[in-house]
């Protein structure tokens, strides 16, 4: 699966960024401790077991469970508030971690209020082939108005411990020190990662970048402007002509055409061996068939190398809906072999869609899958109760592009009809035996929706949801389920945002079993605050790797919560089994 996050959703979180994290009014503002620094790193603040506690200010009474999760605590006269121990509530909070990072608090540290301290984001997660170490990678920012300031980061952990190994930072080009990262990808021998994203001057004119680091030390290799707007980027070794293999970086996202002046989706290619990487050597646009524009979201490279595949979505004349747009390229010198395009039932008027986010190849490599969400009805943000939307899976024959199945998923029961939605995130995997095909879609922040197809036919093997009720406000900045494949198949791994609402949220993970979409086990964690980002499986099978951004809120004013931290980067790893 290559490696993506929409830079366009990057620079809306930016502009509010800053605002977002206004400090309380001074009146109301509590003294608060000074808290340990432990350079760009914090303890994970994960308390064990559950206590009661009264809000300062109210007489709202919590309970502080698993990892420090707030719930509302039993009222029953009498007796007392039931307690949550962690890891031991069956279908709720049953699996512990093996190990929990120390948080990741930016080069700059965070002990001021939010608004002029620094907030991490962290997008993608891969552990190396090797299984020595677990990337994620993400942003830093720091400070507000003139002050604030932004840069790529990449933290290295031990797959093994969940120590931090290196840290790793880029500040930008020049006067484009506003760096936003997107995602990351690790060369295929794992000696390489390559972060993907944008930097922009003051004036936040937004330039896209690629940068190279040593995957064993994070020392920087190379940087470079990168053609177009990339939305994703994937690696791959190329057999060449003369029957030799090189290193290729392929680049999907947008650009403008020059003979329409309309955006069109494009696909680039680039040999990132030092010293050779400034060069492009090959670019394609894949215009939309009605005129009116299109971009890539994803793209993902044949098990051979042989051939790029990239998908995203056509915009039509209201300039709000996209149709999924798929097309095929060969890798090694761009020569496009197809090209398909997909109407979706979307209505007019319609904002959200952004065609197809995810695709995936077969491991054999004669099928392409693709993912993304139809809108079918309503608007959910307008009325929840007259909306629907369906988790879109769609098989094609990689040598033709002629689709093979599709199936729409509206929910595990045929009479109901849920709100599937989901943006940028990865949605598909596929098992390593090419069987079965696996997709998860976002319930408005509330919980996921997950589809397991039969690869040959499409023919449905099961389907499951797991909903709590939730603050809807996780799906709207950004936060959404993830999911990854075990590498012997038994299990898929589902993580999303969950909680009360903004002021109590949890990373939920789940194991399903890949036969009977039965759920093996279901783990909580949080700070109070807590969203997951990522999901990956060690290459071992022994463990899996999710992470994400947490805050923890110490302090409460009335019924708000408060505190002195603003987000860090938290990893954590549960035994898959």
């Amino acid at each position: 699966m290559a490696a993506r996050r929409s830079l366009a959703l990057l620079v809306a979180l930016a502009s509010i960024a800053p605002a977002a994290q206004a400090s309380p009014a001074a009146e109301v503002r509590p003294a608060l401790g000074t808290r340990v620094d432990w350079g760009p790193f914090d303890p994970p603040a994960c308390e064990r077991g559950a206590a009661v506690t009264t809000i300062p200010g109210t007489t709202a009474r919590m309970v502080a469970g698993p990892c420090g999760a707030l719930a509302p605590a039993p009222t029953v006269a009498g007796e007392p508030p039931a307690m949550l121990p962690d890891c031991q509530v069956p279908g709720y909070d049953d699996h512990c971690e093996a190990w929990t990072a120390p948080r990741y608090d930016g080069p700059w540290g965070g002990d001021d209020w939010p608004g002029f301290g620094s907030a991490d984001r962290v997008d993608t997660i891969l552990p190396t082939p090797d299984g020595e170490l677990v990337i994620v990678g993400g942003t830093s920012t720091h400070g507000s108005g003139a002050a604030y300031d932004a840069d790529f980061v990449e933290v290295a952990y031990s797959a093994e411990t969940g120590q931090p190994v290196w840290t790793s930072t880029w500040e930008g080009d020049g006067d484009r020190y506003l760096a936003y990262q997107a995602s990351i990808a690790l060369s295929p021998d794992g000696a390489t990662l390559y972060a993907m994203g944008m930097a922009a001057a003051g004036d936040y004119r937004y330039f896209n970048y690629l940068v190279a680091f040593e995957a064993a030390t994070g020392r920087q290799l190379w940087q470079l402007v990168a053609p177009g707007s990339l939305n994703s980027i994937a690696t791959a070794d190329v057999r060449m002509p003369d029957g030799t293999l090189a290193p290729r970086l392929f680049m999907a996202g947008l650009a403008r055409d020059p003979e329409t002046d309309l955006l069109a989706g494009m696909v680039a290619a680039i040999d990132p061996t030092p010293g050779r990487e400034s060069e492009v050597l090959w670019q394609r646009l894949n215009p939309d068939d009605q005129g009116f524009g299109s971009l890539f979201n994803d793209l993902a490279v044949s098990p051979d190398g042989s051939t790029v595949f990239a998908t995203g979505g056509d915009w039509r004349s209201d300039g709000l809906r996209r149709d999924f747009a798929t097309a095929a390229y060969r890798a090694v010198d761009g020569e496009p072999l197809w090209e398909s395009h997909d109407q979706l039932t979307q209505p007019d008027g319609f904002f959200g869609n952004n065609g197809a986010n995810d695709i995936v190849v077969s491991p054999d490599g004669s099928r392409v899958y693709i993912a993304g969400f139809d809108p079918v009805s309503g608007n959910d943000l307008v009325d929840p109760n007259d909306s629907y939307s369906a988790l879109v899976t769609v098989a094609r024959d990689t040598a033709t592009g002629e689709v093979v199945w599709r199936g729409d998923y509206l929910g595990p029961v045929a009479a109901e009809r849920h709100f599937y939605f989901s943006l940028f995130a990865p949605l598909l995997a596929v098992s390593p035996d090419g069987e079965t095909v696996v997709a998860t879609g976002g319930l408005g922040g509330e919980g996921t929706g997950t589809v397991a197809y039969a690869a040959a036919s499409g023919t449905r093997r099961w389907g499951v949801e797991s909903k709590d009720t939730s603050y809807r406000f996780s799906s709207i900045i950004g936060f959404y389920p993830t999911l990854a494949m075990s590498p012997n198949g038994d299990r898929v791994f589902v993580t999303n945002p969950r909680g009360m609402g903004f002021s109590s949220t949890s990373y939920v993970t789940m194991a399903y079993d890949l036969a009977s979409g039965v759920a093996d086990w279901t783990a909580r964690f949080t700070t109070n605050v807590s969203y997951p980002a990522g999901i990956a499986a060690s290459i071992d099978g022994e463990r899996v790797f999710v992470t994400g951004i947490t805050k923890t809120l110490d302090t409460f004013v009335g019924t708000s919560a408060y505190t002195r931290d603003s987000f860090d980067i938290q990893t954590l790893a549960y035994a898959a089994s």
